[in-house]
């Protein structure tokens, strides 16, 4: 289900298919991790890649509490 700005995106989609082997991770999330501000800057996509690189080979409740922790001095957008 679409939520968003836009009314109408079947164009902007393509079906892929995707492989997953044992071990792989699939890590979903909002824009409100990157966009989280400390000190006038964005916790941003780099660090969130670097964190998932970090913990990708762990339990999906250690990669989540990973990134919480990362989290945990950045404000959060009030969208």
């Amino acid at each position: 289900m679409w939520i968003g700005l836009e009314p109408d995106i079947s164009e902007m989609l393509s079906d892929n298919t995707l492989k997953l082997e044992s071990g792989d991770c699939i890590v979903l999330y909002t824009d409100g991790i990157i966009e989280a501000k400390k000190d006038g800057g964005f916790f941003g996509d780099e660090r969130l890649i670097t964190l998932i690189e970090t913990y990708g080979s762990r339990s999906a409740a250690e990669i989540h509490a990973a990134i919480l922790d990362a989290l945990k001095d950045y404000e959060k957008p009030d969208d």
